[in-house]
């Protein structure tokens, strides 16, 4: 269980820096978004600044006018924004065979934030929700991918490769449920699998980060067999259909209220089958990254 517990250690820490970005198709420092169901912000919101982490400092600044903003951000960062890797996830990258080729590379991740009137209205992100449900006589299937997208700036060359396949023990699963929900189950299998691949030029990159959950039950003449498959990709590759959001509008999209902001097998599958988890799997994202001051 110990490795599991590492896994969410790491999957949260990189999901917290892989939270927003900007479409490669701009210009490789402009930002320009054009915002799902923009228009129904422009009376709520006037101006969206680009904010640096570690620090909470302020970039730049851009009007948010016809539904998106654009903003351009500077080339290079002062070494007074950027952050190092803490020695703790290194080694929690170490555990899972992920390989840190310079660790004395330093960084910074830029979210965009919506003001009104200098209050706070929310974030801006670059996300992408798909899911899908099947059924047939023998077989259920329920299936959702969530991905996002952020703006990192390094200072030097990078590369965070490799990947950690992980099947839990029985003993780690009845950690994770009760007992009595999976019991209905004949058998019930569920893997982890992560997977870095993620090549930093020095200057602004964008990192994606995709979740894909799959939990399939086959029925049988004795009883059902249930397999959930979790995978975690960080990747600099595109995975196409990426679309900019209030961050409210996303989590209300794919959890269906505004307060389950966190990726989490709480999905309808889950719920058919009455299987209610112990813990949420990940926490929301938050302004900390890999990188400390």
């Amino acid at each position: 269980m110990k490795r599991f517990c590492i896994f969410c250690f790491v999957a949260c820490v990189f999901a917290c820096v892989v939270f927003t970005g900007c479409d490669k198709e701009d210009d490789d420092f402009v930002v320009k978004a054009s915002v799902t169901n923009g228009s129904a912000y422009n009376s709520k919101v006037d101006i969206v600044k680009a904010v640096v982490y570690p620090g909470e400092n302020s970039l730049t600044e851009s009007a948010y006018k016809s539904g998106g903003f654009t903003i351009e951000l500077p080339k290079t960062l002062a070494d007074t924004y950027l952050g190092q890797f803490d020695e703790d996830y290194l080694q929690e990258l170490n555990e899972f065979g992920i390989e840190v080729s310079d660790a004395t590379a330093k960084s910074a991740a830029v979210y965009f934030e919506g003001y009104k009137s200098g209050s706070y209205f929310g974030d801006f992100i670059l996300a992408k929700y798909e899911e899908n449900e099947t059924e047939t006589p023998n077989t259920y299937t329920m299936s959702y991918m969530a991905a996002d997208a952020s703006y990192i700036y390094v200072d030097k060359n990078l590369s965070m490769k490799g990947s950690f396949n992980e099947k839990l023990s029985k003993e780690d699963i009845l950690d994770l449920f009760d007992e009595e929900d999976i019991e209905m189950f004949d058998n019930f299998n569920f893997e982890i699998i992560v997977s870095h691949d993620n090549s930093l030029k020095k200057g602004w990159n964008i990192l994606y980060e995709i979740m894909e959950q799959v939990l399939i039950v086959s029925f049988t003449s004795s009883g059902a067999n249930a397999n959930f498959k979790l995978t975690v990709t960080n990747t600099t590759k595109n995975p196409g259909g990426m679309k900019w959001y209030s961050d409210d509008e996303f989590y209300e999209m794919v959890y269906g209220d505004g307060d389950s902001k966190s990726y989490s097998p709480y999905s309808k599958a889950l719920k058919k089958f009455s299987l209610q988890p112990k813990n949420r799997f990940f926490s929301p994202p938050s302004r900390q990254t890999f990188f400390q001051k």
